[in-house]
């Protein structure tokens, strides 16, 4: 975020991230729940949040700081 954003865009970086992180802590036990009961196993919901998580660990670590505008 510091090397993509200027300075005075943290504050309301910082809040939209936790407002999706609040968002997906609401919805994820109902997601783990639907899933759990479509397959009748609560095991493939923690496999499911695995490979979200996992997902999400790749896509960060695939980010590039942005090209600045001269």
């Amino acid at each position: 975020m510091r090397q993509n954003l200027p300075p005075q865009a943290w504050g309301s970086a910082i809040s939209l991230f936790t407002l999706i992180f609040a968002v997906a802590q609401i919805a994820g036990p109902y997601g783990a729940g639907l899933v759990a009961d479509l397959f009748g196993n609560i095991g493939i919901s923690l496999l499911v949040a695995a490979g979200v998580l996992m997902t999400g660990a790749a896509l960060a670590l695939l980010q590039r700081p942005l090209q600045q505008a001269k």
